[in-house]
């Protein structure tokens, strides 16, 4: 079973992985309308339908500008998450600030008698470090 820093961190990078290629899927449609897209036609009154296809084609382009924008801004917040959860130790792991001090007593999964110095482990107090 997995515990929740692990799921946490399969549901982020899943969630980034799949936002991410459909960003990447919006951004290839993008480059294809404008591959399509003419920068100057010069019609007659016969020919107004290339004039309608070329205002369909910039009408797309213009619809995708706000979804590849809220894309790319999901995608890296989810990104900057991952990588910030990845990094957090999490609450109880962070050693506490402060002056070594020599304690005695019992390593509590050894059950040895330990005399550590600062904030030393169990193993390597009791390995004479």
């Amino acid at each position: 079973m997995l515990d929740f820093k692990s799921l946490l961190l399969t549901l982020l990078s899943s969630s980034w992985g799949v936002i991410t290629v459909a960003l990447i899927g919006a951004v290839v449609y993008r480059g294809v309308l404008s591959t399509r897209e003419d920068d100057q036609i010069f019609i007659d009154d016969a020919e107004q339908h290339y004039y309608r296809e070329q205002q369909e084609i910039i009408a797309r382009m213009s619809a995708l500008n706000r979804p590849i924008i809220a894309l790319s801004l999901l995608s890296g917040l989810l990104f900057l998450t991952t990588v910030g959860v990845w990094i957090y130790p999490g609450r109880g792991w962070v050693r506490p600030q402060g002056r070594a001090r020599t304690v005695a007593g019992t390593c509590p999964w050894r059950g040895t008698a330990v005399r550590r110095v600062g904030f030393a482990t169990c193993a390597s107090a009791s390995a004479g470090i």
